[in-house]
């Protein structure tokens, strides 16, 4: 038998990470200044997208790990 203790994640990452991503979705880029905050905005989202698969790595690798063995 294995313990596995398991640190929650922060649901404020995953809402914004929600949030900016449904953002994005609704642009429509018509000027050189909407596609600039477009641009920032995606750096924004691919820089949440890093930090949610960080925590789902953290949360399924003792898993995976306790598996494995």
């Amino acid at each position: 038998m294995y313990e596995l203790k398991i640190e929650q994640p922060d649901p404020t990452l995953f809402k914004h990470a929600e949030n900016m991503l449904s953002v994005a979705r609704t642009y429509q880029i018509v000027s050189v200044g909407m596609y600039e905050t477009a641009a920032a905005d995606l750096k924004e989202v691919k820089s949440l997208a890093k930090q949610v698969e960080e925590k789902r790595v953290a949360i399924t690798g003792p898993i995976n790990k306790a598996l494995d063995e």
